[in-house]
């Protein structure tokens, strides 16, 4: 840069410095979109006033709008007289940053926002379907449990096989479809899967494991519920002690 360049060189020099035209007759981008970073980047805090304008009630979006435009008119004259620049060619490199600056900070943002949208997503939605688990087999479990009652109403024993507990439990089931082996498959698609070995471990009681299978709005849940016998195959829907 030549002397007589230094000399006329105004940037830096405080709010009466003189602002070049091929400086002040552009539209300074850079304070259009990025507003206060660019303020606080370029030593022009009036940019600041962007914050207030997010506690103006019902007409924000018109006060933000309107702050940056105004910047972007005034940006180049304030960066100008506030902060300090070889050249006028320098300055112009300079504010072209603040663009590339905001492009590289929407992409990580929105990077960012996709990565937390699918997190909370995700979340949202296992919370939902364990929410819908359980509702369902709470359901099935409470209509499971009124099989044992009406078995038990008709003082009916069952076979503690599997297959023996399949037949006994058959059509006590509601919406009772078939029973194959030592399974019982109601009319929604739910299938019961009884495990018994025959006899109960010790005297008293015994655990029976069901496997249910619920076929639920193309959802399917598989849940082990325990079904309680005594060595004489009475059915109860709690461990009695003894």
């Amino acid at each position: 840069m030549s002397d007589e360049q230094l000399m006329n060189n105004t940037s830096g020099q405080g709010k009466d410095a003189v602002v070049p035209d091929e400086v002040a007759n552009k539209f300074n981008w850079g304070a259009f979109l990025l507003t206060c970073i660019w303020g606080i980047g370029n030593n022009t805090y009036i940019t600041l006033l962007y914050i207030v304008a997010f506690f103006v009630p019902f007409i924000t979006p018109i006060v933000t709008l309107g702050f940056s435009i105004w910047f972007g008119i005034k940006g180049n004259e304030w960066a100008w007289r506030n902060k300090k620049f070889k050249s006028v060619e320098a300055f112009h490199n300079y504010q072209k940053k603040w663009v590339v600056a905001f492009f590289f900070i929407s992409l990580i943002l929105m990077v960012f926002f996709v990565i937390l949208n699918t997190i909370a997503s995700n979340y949202i939605k296992s919370n939902a379907t364990q929410q819908y688990e359980s509702i369902i087999i709470n359901s099935y479990n409470e209509s499971f449990m009124k099989s044992i009652d009406k078995i038990n109403s008709a003082g009916k024993k069952c076979d503690l096989t599997s297959e023996g507990l399949a037949l006994c439990f058959g059509e006590n089931i509601e919406e009772y479809k078939q029973t194959i082996g030592n399974q019982i498959i109601n009319k929604s698609g739910t299938t019961y899967t009884f495990k018994g070995d025959g006899t109960c471990a010790k005297t008293g009681n015994c655990e029976v494991t069901i496997n249910v299978k619920i076929n639920k709005h193309k959802q399917e849940v598989t849940k082990t519920l325990l079904l309680y016998m005594d060595e004489n195959g009475i059915a109860a829907a709690e461990k009695q002690e003894n």
